[in-house]
């Protein structure tokens, strides 16, 4: 098995404050957690084209990128959609095409 790392991402932006998170105990013994978020809506800085994004602990992907992983069978991931808004700061920005996972 081959296993690649991914060094950095340098998409710049955060999750907007409408953003719900949720860290959810799922052993008392242990306490381990799990964190889950709704109403998700990631706030650019800065974007262009990347396909992978990291930010707030979390990956996202852009809609090429999914369509890709769609077209091979790729298995083992679970994605959420979510809404996308660009900062006041908008330098180098291409906005999105229809939809970002």
């Amino acid at each position: 098995m081959k296993i690649n790392f991914l060094l950095a991402v340098p998409v710049m932006g955060e999750l907007s404050s409408e953003t719900v998170k949720n860290d959810i105990i799922l052993c008392k013994m242990c306490k381990r957690r799990e964190t889950q978020y709704s109403n998700i809506t990631y706030v650019f800085d800065r974007w262009r084209g990347e396909d992978i994004i990291n930010g707030a602990s979390e990956f996202f992907i852009s809609q090429r990128l999914k369509e890709k992983l769609e077209e091979k069978n790729i298995k083992g991931y679970k994605l959420t959609l979510i809404k996308t808004t660009f900062s006041e700061q908008r330098g180098g920005i291409r906005k999105f095409g229809k939809e970002a996972y």
